[in-house]
C-alpha cells in the first residue's frame, strides 16, 4: 500500500515490492548475406583452358570483351584498352518465364584487368545447368552507356558442350 504524502511517496511498513524483468527480442526483417563482389586479376580466369564463348563490345575498335566458361559458370570482363572507359556486362536467364535478371557487374579497373565471378562463390553467381542465358557487354564512360559498344549473346549452360541458344 502506498501512503501519499503531498510533494513525496513512501511505501508503508509491509509493502511488497515485485521486480518483474521482462526478457524482450527484437526481430529485424529477415535478409540473405550480401553476394561476395566479383574477383580481379590482372590474367584471365583460371578456367581459360576450357573451351568458352567470347563477346566483344560492338564497336569499330573492341575496348571490352564477356567471357563464359560453361564448366564452372565462369563469367569475366576484360578491359582491352586505355581509353578511360569501363566495360559493363548483365545477363539474364532466358530460360525462365518471365526471363529473369540473374547479375551484372562493372569493370572499371583500366586495361588488361580481368573481374570475374563463378560457381563456387555461390549464389548470384551460380547458373542453371542447361538454362539459356542473355550476355549483354557494353562500354561506360563517366556512368553513361557509350553509343553503338552495346552488344548480345545467348549461350547455353551445358558443362562441356559448347552450343549457344537462340532467345527462348
Amino acid at each position: 500500500m502506498i501512503e501519499r504524502t503531498p510533494g513525496r511517496r513512501t511505501l508503508a511498513a509491509g509493502a511488497t515490492v515485485l521486480a518483474v524483468a521482462v526478457p524482450t527480442c527484437i526481430i529485424g526483417p529477415a535478409h540473405a548475406d550480401p553476394a561476395p563482389a566479383p574477383r580481379t586479376s590482372d590474367t584471365a580466369p583460371s578456367a581459360a583452358a576450357e573451351p568458352h564463348f567470347t563477346m566483344e563490345t560492338d564497336d569499330g575498335d573492341p575496348g571490352g570483351a564477356v567471357h563464359f566458361w560453361p564448366v564452372g559458370d565462369v563469367v569475366a570482363t576484360v578491359d582491352q584498352q586505355s581509353d578511360g572507359k569501363g566495360v559493363e556486362i548483365d545477363i539474364w536467364n532466358e530460360s525462365k518465364d518471365p526471363d529473369a535478371y540473374e547479375y551484372g557487374f562493372p569493370n572499371s579497373y583500366g586495361a588488361g584487368t580481368w573481374v570475374y565471378a563463378d560457381a563456387s562463390m555461390g549464389q548470384p553467381w551460380n547458373m542453371a545447368e542447361g538454362d539459356c542465358f542473355h550476355f549483354r557487354v557494353r562500354l561506360v564512360d563517366n556512368g553513361e552507356v557509350v553509343p553503338g559498344s552495346t552488344d548480345h549473346a545467348y549461350w547455353r549452360n551445358n558443362n562441356g558442350n559448347q552450343t549457344g541458344c537462340s532467345a527462348d
